[in-house]
């Protein structure tokens, strides 16, 4: 209701073609490339079955990409994180619905977590309004388990930084649901995958047997 009120009071423009309504018009949105990517998020290698067989850190973790950080997919993001325009986490799960592989057996949605100086600097959580509305349109569980330990941000980072500050990252709460369902981690990009591999690590020390993850945009 919120939502609707606010769309009539501020209308949104399409990001592509200028179209009134949403960020991401009906015809617009079908234009925009979205299949799961077949390199490796570290190393960069060719996945199998979406999973890499060289990499330890993600051994039997299917890896989700489902597009590049450019164009529409870009200013989406952009509204979304540093123009604080909450609408878009509807585009982003629209994304994830049209286009990852339909999960079998039971499945739970994690979000990554976001930082709490984000959240608060924003006034929401990005990745728990996309996360959860995936989970709702596809009929999964909404899991949160994990949680961050600390708010040291990885904008601006080197690639050894973002390594060392992810690898205590995140901790969990609760416990596992079903070690034996597949939990599917949420995330809006990833650039050198050292937050994930954390995450990842901290759902199998929970006991998931079934991880993956499922991003929408790698930096480029």
């Amino acid at each position: 209701m919120l939502d609707s009120l606010i769309s009539w009071l501020a209308p949104h423009y399409c990001l592509s073609c200028g179209e009134i309504g949403a960020q991401i018009c009906d015809n617009c949105f079908f234009d925009i490339e979205l299949v799961p990517r077949e390199q490796c998020v570290l190393c960069g290698g060719l996945l199998v079955g979406l999973q890499c067989g060289v990499c330890e850190d993600l051994a039997d973790v299917t890896q989700i990409v489902l597009a590049e950080r450019r164009d529409v997919l870009e200013r989406l993001l952009n509204e979304y994180k540093f123009a604080y325009k909450r609408a878009a986490y509807r585009q982003v799960a629209r994304c994830f619905d049209a286009a990852a592989p339909l999960f079998p057996g039971a499945t739970h949605v994690v979000p990554l977590p976001t930082s709490s100086v984000h959240i608060r600097r924003r006034g929401f959580d990005h990745t728990r309004d996309f996360s959860k509305l995936f989970a709702k349109l596809r009929g999964y569980e909404y899991t949160p388990l994990l949680v961050r330990r600390h708010n040291k941000a990885q904008v601006g980072a080197t690639a050894a930084e973002r390594k060392t500050q992810a690898s205590n990252a995140f901790r969990t709460k609760g416990g596992l649901l079903d070690s034996e369902a597949l939990y599917v981690m949420c995330d809006d990009i990833v650039t050198t995958g050292a937050s994930i591999v954390a995450a990842v690590r901290c759902l199998q020390d929970m006991g998931a047997k079934h991880v993956a993850f499922l991003v929408l945009m790698r930096q480029v």
